[in-house]
């Protein structure tokens, strides 16, 4: 979103666990329009998902910049390549329409089916093997950006600080409501089925349980953060082994 570092939110949450273990593999990914703002496809974007071996990914920026792009203003353009990017990797996929504080051209990808999403979209279902997951994606906002009011950095309107406190009330300031968003939705998947939107899920392209990435690890050989340049600028990938129990 804009032209600064954004930040984003993934989160994962689950319901009545049964049976056998499992481990999944989880991203969050910012990947810049997948390649349309330097007008690539997504073949970059989907290397790099494969390389990670992921089985769910949230998606950010899945939309184009537009021309106009300030750090005040800068709504997306353009489809999402949500879509583009499942069909490639055989995945579901899930485009979180709604307008909020804490969405910004996001998605959720998964290789497991996708069903209801959170009363303000920011969160979606997922049925890893019978078990309900509940996985949370957001985008939030990177104006005004602390770092810049106290480095003395000029990014949009917002007054340079000096202080700790300062900086603590600027940032409750700009991403409180979107927290609060998220808090509700969290709330809303863990009382069940009430508020929440059935609004099943879109499969790209193949049929059956086809699984993409092959079993291959993570490029550095072990979960944990990289830095990935494969969609155009450098954005940073987290990727979260979680094991169901």
């Amino acid at each position: 979103m804009k032209c600064a570092i954004a930040a984003l939110g993934l989160g994962l949450a689950l319901a009545a666990p049964v049976g056998a273990e499992t481990t999944l593999r989880v991203m969050s990914f910012n990947i810049w329009g997948g390649g349309v703002n330097e007008g690539k496809g997504v073949e970059e974007t989907v290397a790099a998902i494969r390389a990670s071996g992921a089985d769910i990914v949230g998606l950010q920026e899945t939309r184009a910049e537009p021309e106009d792009c300030t750090a005040e203003k800068c709504a997306a353009v353009g489809p999402s390549a949500a879509q583009a990017i499942a069909e490639a990797l055989g995945w579901n996929y899930h485009d979180q329409t709604q307008e909020n504080e804490a969405l910004w051209a996001n998605a959720v990808i998964a290789n497991y089916p996708i069903g209801a999403s959170s009363p303000s979209d920011l969160g979606v279902e997922i049925d890893v093997d019978g078990r309900k997951v509940w996985l949370f994606n957001i985008h939030l906002d990177d104006e005004p950006y602390q770092p810049y009011q106290l480095t003395g950095i000029e990014y949009g309107p917002a007054p340079y600080i000096k202080t700790e406190a300062e900086a603590v009330d600027w940032a409750k300031k700009t991403r409180g409501p979107a927290m609060d968003l998220l808090e509700a939705d969290m709330k809303a998947a863990e009382g069940g089925s009430g508020g929440l939107r059935d609004r099943g899920f879109q499969r790209a392209g193949l049929s059956g349980m086809d699984r993409c990435g092959g079993g291959q690890g993570h490029p550095s050989g072990q979960g944990g953060m990289a830095d990935d340049q494969t969609a155009g600028r450098s954005g940073l990938c987290r990727y979260l082994p979680r094991r169901l129990p």
